[in-house]
């Protein structure tokens, strides 16, 4: 796998994971790792709204057929606390957000 490589003015966006069905949403997922000083929420959001452009939803939409774009982090401070406090779990909310059915498989991004 690949991560995909989203071209924008401001340069180029490469998050960790595209994930969508073909007619459900995709959701575009990045990580980091954040100073334990760091704050975990602020460092979420910062992350969510780095990809949260008008461009990259533009993009998206003309690689998928998907009908909205949700941008998630999954946060980790170097002693592993997770941005819990924002998601309860990045899978989670994942799963909640895109329920899988049989008839609508995933899709990873492989560098498109």
């Amino acid at each position: 796998m690949v991560e995909p490589t989203i071209p924008i003015r401001a340069g180029v966006r490469r998050p960790e994971i595209m994930l969508y069905q073909d007619t459900g949403p995709a959701c575009i997922i990045d990580a980091q790792v954040v100073a334990v000083n760091a704050d975990l929420s602020v460092s979420h959001h910062r992350k969510c709204d780095y990809y949260d452009e008008p461009e990259i939803t533009s993009w998206v939409h003309h690689q998928t057929e998907a009908r909205e774009v949700i941008y998630l982090s999954v946060t980790l401070s170097w002693r592993c606390h997770l941005a819990g406090n924002v998601c309860p779990g990045p899978w989670d909310l994942v799963n909640t957000l895109l329920p899988s059915s049989p008839r609508k498989p995933w899709r990873w991004s492989t560098g498109l």
